[in-house]
Formats: C-alpha cells, sequence, structure tokens
C-alpha cells in the first residue's frame, strides 16, 4: 500500500506520488485559504549589496537548494476521487530551471524588518490546487546601508515545517555566500529525484505493517465528548473592516531571562515546552477575560460566564518533529533526502478547573487572584499528565497520521477556525547545531534573527516558539479581522507578566 505514497516515474522525468494523513489535512486546511507558513531569516552581509546585485546569486542559491531538496519545487493537485496528488518535474535544460527561479524567487527594494516583511507577505497565499510550485523564495532590505536583508520561504504549510524550514534557510545562506565570491557550476539535472521522499509515515518502516493490521481489525473512531463537555471557546470578535490579514506580536527574553528560564524548569524537572504551553493556556484565558472586562456589557457577562462553566481548555493542534527518528531521511544532506513536512500532529483537552486554579477571577469585584504555587502543581502537573497519555512511537505515529487520513471527509478549514490557541515549539536552534557558524561573531555573513509564521485570517491565536543565539522568542500573531492590535498587545502582555511572576 506504500508504493502509492512513494516517489515513482514512468519516464524518468515526472515524478508522483500522494499525500496521506496530516500532510493531506494540511492541504485541505490550504484549499480553505488558511495555514501558510513562512520561515524568515535576517542576514547581514559584510559589504552593502543593492538588489540587483544580490538576484543573480539570490537565484543560483535557490536553484541549488532546489538540487538539494527538489520537493521545494513541487506541485501538487486534487484528484476527482479527492486525493491529493504531488508531482515533481525535472527540468529539461537549465534555463527552464531558471525560468522556474524567476518565477519562485520575489525581490524587493522598500526597508522592513523581519517582523514587517512577515505582515507583508502574510496575504500572500494560494491554495495547494492551484497548480503552482511549492515554495517562493521573498527577500529584500532591512537595512541597506548595513547590508542587512531578510529572506522569507514561503508556501501552504503542508509544503513546509518549522524544523523544515530553518535548515533551508540556513543552506540558502551558505549557498549564498558562496555565490557571492564565485558562481557554481550548474547542478546535474536529472539526479536530484533520489532525494524525493516518502510520505513521512512511509519512511517509519512501519506503515505496510500497520494499514494491513487496521483493514484486518479497523479501530474505533474517536469517543464522544462527555455530557456536559464546554469548551472555554469565547465567541469570535470579528471587524470585517480590518485592513491588516495577520496581527503580530513577539515576545523576546535575553540570553540572562531565557537561562533563568532554563534554571526553574530544571529545577522543578520540567521542559521548556511543557512550561510555555502551560503559561499560553492561562495566558489565553486571562487576556480573553482582560479584553471582555474593557469591552464591558454583555461581551464581559458572556466571557465570564463562560469562565464559571467551562470544563475544559482545547489545545486542537500541537506538533512534535518526528525526524529525529527517521534515520536515513535526517537532514537536508541525507542522501535519501529529507521531508519537509514531518510533524506528528495532536490535540490535547485540558481541565479547565485546573486553569482556573492558577488564575481566579471575581466577577463581582472584577480582580485577578494568580497563584504560582496552583500553576506548578496543578495547571503544569495536569498538563504534563495529559500531554504524557500520547505515545510517540513509530506506530502512534503512523496511527494519528491515518487517524486524520481516515477523517479526510470530516476535515475543513471551518472546523479548525475557532478562538482556541495553536502551539508548535520550533525547538532550541542553538542546542540542534543550526546555523552555528553563523551567528554573530562567527563569520563573514551573519544571521541575526529568525522568525517563524502560519498566516491564517481566522480566530486561531497561533502561538510559535523558539531559541536561537540564546534567546527565547514567542511569536504571537493571528487574523487581522479577528484579534485587534489591542488584543495581541494584551496576549503578549500577560504572557510577559506570567513569566515574570514565576521567575519572581
Amino acid at each position: 500500500m506504500s508504493d502509492v505514497y512513494t516517489f515513482s516515474t514512468l519516464d524518468g522525468k515526472t515524478y508522483t506520488r500522494q499525500l496521506f494523513g496530516l500532510e493531506a489535512a494540511a492541504a485541505v486546511f490550504s484549499e480553505g485559504d488558511i495555514f501558510h507558513y513562512s520561515g524568515l531569516c535576517s542576514v547581514q552581509f559584510p559589504t552593502a549589496p543593492n538588489v540587483d546585485q544580490l538576484l543573480p546569486a539570490v537565484r543560483a542559491s535557490w536553484l541549488r537548494l532546489r538540487h538539494l531538496s527538489p520537493a521545494i519545487a513541487m506541485t501538487s493537485s486534487r484528484l476527482p476521487d479527492k486525493a491529493w496528488l504531488y508531482t515533481y518535474t525535472v527540468p529539461e535544460s537549465q534555463s527552464a530551471a531558471e525560468r522556474w527561479a524567476r518565477d519562485t524567487v520575489i525581490s524587493y527594494e522598500d526597508e522592513l524588518s523581519i517582523v514587517e516583511r512577515q505582515l507583508a507577505i502574510a496575504d500572500r497565499i494560494w491554495r495547494p490546487s492551484a497548480g503552482r510550485h511549492a515554495l517562493e523564495l521573498h527577500f529584500g532590505p532591512a537595512n541597506k546601508a548595513e547590508g542587512k536583508w531578510v529572506f522569507a520561504i514561503r508556501g501552504p504549510h503542508v509544503h513546509l515545517d518549522g524544523r523544515a524550514a530553518i535548515p533551508l534557510l540556513e543552506q540558502l545562506v551558505r549557498y549564498l555566500q558562496e555565490e557571492l565570491v564565485s558562481a557554481s557550476p550548474a547542478p546535474a539535472w536529472g539526479t536530484e529525484p533520489q532525494r524525493l521522499t516518502a510520505t513521512a509515515v512511509v519512511l517509519t518502516g512501519e506503515f505496510d505493517k500497520y494499514m494491513a493490521a487496521v483493514a484486518a481489525s479497523p479501530p474505533a473512531g474517536p469517543p464522544p465528548p462527555p455530557a456536559g463537555f464546554v469548551p472555554f471557546l469565547p465567541p469570535p470578535v470579528y471587524d470585517p473592516s480590518a485592513k491588516a490579514y495577520s496581527v503580530s506580536r513577539l515576545v523576546v527574553f535575553d540570553q540572562a531571562k531565557t537561562e533563568k528560564m532554563r534554571d526553574l524548569c530544571r529545577a522543578r524537572g520540567r521542559t521548556m515546552t511543557q512550561l510555555i504551553d502551560s503559561i499560553v493556556a492561562v495566558s489565553h484565558v486571562e487576556a480573553h477575560l482582560r479584553e471582555a472586562q474593557a469591552a464591558g456589557g454583555e461581551r464581559f457577562d458572556t466571557l465570564a460566564g463562560l469562565y464559571e462553566n467551562a470544563t475544559n481548555w482545547l489545545l486542537p493542534l500541537t506538533f512534535k518533529d518526528q525526524r529525529p527518528a527517521l534515520r536515513e531521511h535526517l537532514t537536508l544532506q541525507s542522501p535519501k533526502g529529507t521531508s519537509l513536512f514531518a510533524i506528528d500532529g495532536y490535540n490535547l483537552v485540558l481541565d479547565m478547573g485546573k486553569i482556573r486554579s492558577a488564575v481566579a477571577f471575581d466577577k463581582a469585584t472584577g480582580t485577578f487572584a494568580r497563584s504560582t504555587n496552583e500553576f506548578w502543581d496543578s495547571t503544569v502537573a495536569h498538563y504534563v499528565d495529559t500531554w504524557g497519555q500520547q505515545k510517540f512511537d513509530l506506530t502512534n505515529f503512523v496511527a494519528r497520521w491515518a487517524g486524520f487520513h481516515a477523517g479526510l471527509d470530516e476535515v475543513s478549514a471551518e472546523k479548525v477556525s475557532i478562538p482556541a490557541a495553536v502551539t508548535s515549539s520550533v525547538g532550541d536552534i542553538d542546542r540542534l547545531g543550526m546555523m552555528r557558524d553563523l551567528k554573530p561573531g562567527s563569520g563573514k555573513v551573519v544571521v541575526h534573527d529568525i522568525l517563524m509564521a502560519v498566516n491564517s485570517n481566522n480566530p486561531l491565536l497561533i502561538a510559535v516558539y523558539w531559541s536561537f543565539n540564546g534567546k527565547f522568542t514567542l511569536h504571537f500573531h493571528g487574523g487581522g479581522a479577528y484579534h485587534s492590535d489591542r488584543a495581541m498587545d494584551t496576549f503578549a502582555g500577560t504572557f510577559e507578566s506570567w513569566v515574570d511572576a514565576l521567575l519572581a
């Protein structure tokens, strides 16, 4: 059965495979105009090049990156039976490859910071069925006089995840560093398809065995919510006049504060992910209450009642990178290539009482009472226990993707367009060994910052976070029609104040 999800060719020129599981679900989501991924980095060159000087080197580097990871130039389409298909076509010549580079590299003259550039391209979306190439490369100056430029790799989330975006950016910068010194020879087109990978769960080696077992004994579907289930999902606030496609706030901690957070986690026997996701949970609830309090009237009454009566807080989507288990496909440099979408997706349903114990709210007086002890002993402990019920071995990785695939008819952008929070930990980039010799003080070309974003103009609050160059960053962002600047300030400010309280 895995054959259909593994690239094959009849003529040595065109390669195809079908999509499976979470990647097929991600295609459905992006078909509904949500979940477009951007991985960005800010780069400083030792000289101050202009766009005309950079453009040929950028295109050449993008071509080399395609040869290393041909998945960036795939196209996707939807078949009559609603299955999804990936297609990769070997360039018939170097000039054909260069046409692809001209079509997918977009340059800008205006100076924008890395955050501003992300917001400027946030509404550049396309549906996976449109027949366009998987990813685009955007670049423009942040400060021309200082030689600072921002590079962004962007496309529907099905074509790219965070742990793939960073090595792609890293390799792009390395190629660019070389191309600015001396142009490289044209890649040997036709050899790159050996690095086209099967769908991630096929790479586990467990796929056929699991699917045969499922065919012999189909698993039961997910149980319905228990009686009396009331999720904390505030009614969305929709502003059709909003001009911004996305609203964004960065929470950045310097090296000293980041290390204090790590020390705190070590002292408590918790991981940074367990801490951050738990803070996002209590901050999400508290910030919604504070915004409703400011609005007053019916909005306040509704949110206060929801706070009191909700049984559960939902984390509808969160992720785990499964590449470390795919040893033959671990990195871009792996001879057989690596998947650009190899994340394990799952949800967590937390007891709302464990959140109320940490952030108590008195409707009558409008006052909040935080308890850091309850946060650790109740909220975090409950998060860890709930997370611990997930099994991340390869068989369960396959099982979760198979569950997504079996439920594809029920998957839609509308069903995840809810006022919940979605978290994603990209990880500690320094400890992963990425961009090691591109950090400040380590070379001629320097990567100062990175930024990850998942753009959707819907009510979801996206919280993507990582550590780079010793600094922790959390990127809160969401649809401009559903999140005002004030509301995003409240989310970010509440999160920061919780961190400060825990470090006090």
